[in-house]
């Protein structure tokens, strides 16, 4: 074989050893730094560390891309040595609504996507029809059952139990009153009460769903209205009170709890404190302890909830006072409704909102704005499932709303359709409401 005649002088194998020694030592580190996670920032033209992305989702099987690149892994996926900046993250599966947004990945930090899970892509089922002659329809907080009070013959009402998961239907009540039932469904229990007036002397009745057939019955000795709330730790107990005195009602039992005075408001917390608050001193006791006196207070209001540092009450004029309880001052809430947040993997709080705004707020006080809107909030509730509020518009509108990642998904829109009393599983499964599709007026109900 033959070789080129090259003979390499001293000085061009001083200057490639030369050459190589710099590669290495300009090479190496580079090599290094990139293993240890850094990378160029084009934008800042700096060297900066890489982050990590970090996504668990249910269901485990959807497939996620990033920047339109599918990502081959299954969930739960970790994704080190991201070079920082922003990124189009998206996540799908069959049979189930695409969910896409942008996340930012910071230097030396973890991105997380977390806590949440996809919802189903499917139409809502026709489970129930309510009957014509209703007055109205009630759906329990935990989407099992639905009271329908009816007119009957004449004067008289009826109470109709529809269990949705045995799709049986049973007259629980039948009977008169001189004032509308007012039923109340527990928010903590499938139990609900109604008010019954009559001449010769008013009741309130309280049924578990469950169990119907064993009501329990209560007559009052205040002849015009009645006062109640139900126990959030104690959940087939409800409080009662009848002109000055205040029961506890359980079992088919009634306990006299306390005495209290007509210009006194009350509640009781979960440690069974009894909280009152005097109309005319406007003083807070707790177990007949002066706590806090406030300055002013509304004429007519109501005690929602206390907390180590708060009481929440609502008024007449349909907003919210948060009263200081070291302080003795208030802070008035622009908001028309609010729900305590039942998930135990949450914060302890509320989520009080108006028709334009969506405000949470936690046991210690602190309030937060989870969002804005430009249509008319009809109702909001939470899905512990999904970590997302399910908000309802007008137009028979359901979304789903992820507070920490500023999302939406439209769940139900049906043209010139309207949804009222929309109850969530307490699996956050499916969704259960009344609306009207085609001209069949009735309860839906939508996977979720």
């Amino acid at each position: 074989m033959w070789y080129p005649n090259i003979v390499l002088t001293r000085k061009v194998r001083v200057s490639i050893m030369i050459f190589l020694i710099s590669c290495f030592f300009i090479i190496s580190p580079l090599v290094i730094l990139y293993t240890a996670g850094y990378r160029y920032d084009k934008s800042t033209h700096k060297i900066k560390e890489t982050g990590v992305i970090t996504i668990d989702i249910a269901p485990r099987d959807a497939v996620v891309s990033l920047n339109d690149v599918v990502i081959d892994q299954r969930i739960p996926i970790h994704l080190q040595n991201r070079a920082p900046g922003f990124y189009k993250l998206h996540i799908f599966r069959e049979g189930y609504l695409p969910w896409s947004m942008p996340i930012e990945v910071a230097s030396k930090q973890t991105t997380y996507i977390t806590d949440s899970a996809l919802y189903k892509d499917v139409l809502p089922t026709f489970e129930y029809t309510t009957p014509e002659n209703q007055i109205e329809t009630h759906v329990s907080p935990d989407a099992q059952y639905v009271a329908t009070i009816v007119q009957d013959e004449g004067a008289f009402r009826e109470i109709l139990l529809y269990d949705i998961e045995k799709n049986t239907e049973q007259v629980v009540w039948r009977g008169t009153s001189e004032l509308p039932l007012g039923l109340s469904w527990s928010p903590y229990a499938p139990i609900f009460s109604f008010f019954i007036a009559r001449q010769t002397g008013n009741l309130v009745q309280m049924i578990d769903a469950r169990t119907p057939a064993d009501a329990t019955t209560y007559t009052l000795t205040n002849a015009t209205s009645t006062e109640i709330q139900w126990s959030e730790t104690r959940r087939d107990t409800m409080y009662l009170l009848d002109e000055n005195q205040l029961f506890a009602m359980s079992g088919g039992s009634t306990n006299l709890l306390e005495q209290v005075t007509s210009t006194y408001h009350w509640y009781i917390d979960g440690a069974q404190d009894i909280w009152t608050l005097d109309d005319t001193t406007h003083a807070l006791y707790k177990n007949s302890i002066l706590v806090q006196s406030f300055s002013t207070m509304p004429a007519t209001y109501s005690i929602l909830g206390i907390t180590g540092r708060y009481a929440l009450i609502q008024t007449d004029q349909m907003d919210f006072r948060m009263l200081w309880l070291d302080s003795g001052e208030s802070t008035t809430l622009n908001a028309t409704h609010a729900f305590r947040i039942k998930d135990p993997a949450e914060p302890a709080g509320w989520i009080v909102w108006s028709p334009w705004e969506v405000f949470s707020i936690d046991d210690n006080g602190s309030q937060t704005l989870i969002t804005r809107t430009n249509k008319a909030l009809f109702d909001v509730t939470w899905s512990s499932l999904h970590k997302s509020l399910l908000f309802v518009f007008e137009g028979g509108i359901i979304v789903g709303f992820h507070p920490q990642y500023r999302t939406s998904q439209e769940l139900f829109h049906y043209q010139h359709a309207w949804v009222n009393s929309i109850s969530i599983d307490d699996t956050s499964s499916f969704i259960i409401f009344e609306s009207s599709l085609n001209d069949k007026r009735g309860i839906y109900k939508r996977e979720l």
